[in-house]
């Protein structure tokens, strides 16, 4: 597969209402090349962004990006704390985080490399027609 268009990205409210954009933006922004993975995108975007506005702080921007058989999903807050899967494993406020590494390809945080407070927490889901292929 080759390149299916342009990165897109968002600003989103930080409120109760970011969880429902954000699904329906990744949703729109899946179109035809990663129709078999739009469920698994919404839910991972959903644990996403609800995590950044309840433990992040705004802005909170959504970023999705097409590119050769895969759909990146990244979100970008200006909170200072970095995710930690740990404290979801011991029943604290990251168990979204095992949601979206079961699920995702690959993900990861990235810090914010411009001295300012904040992070990009991001998935990457495999849509070649190879893994769409597979059953799971």
């Amino acid at each position: 597969m080759t390149d299916s268009g342009p990165p897109f990205s968002w600003a989103l409210p930080s409120d109760v209402t970011a969880p429902r954009r954000a699904r329906h933006l990744v949703e729109s922004a899946c179109g035809d090349l990663c129709s078999p993975q739009v469920d698994t995108a919404r839910l991972l975007v959903t644990e996403l962004v609800a995590n950044a506005v309840q433990h992040g702080a705004a802005p909170v921007v959504l970023h999705v990006a097409r590119d050769d058989g895969a759909l990146r999903v990244e979100v970008q807050d200006a909170g200072p704390d970095l995710p930690s899967m740990l404290e979801g494993a011991q029943g604290g406020r990251a168990c979204g985080l095992w949601v979206v590494a079961a699920l995702a390809s690959e993900w990861g945080v990235t810090e914010h490399d411009n001295g300012v407070p904040g992070k990009r927490v991001w998935f990457v889901l495999d849509c070649s027609d190879e893994a769409q292929a597979e059953p799971h």
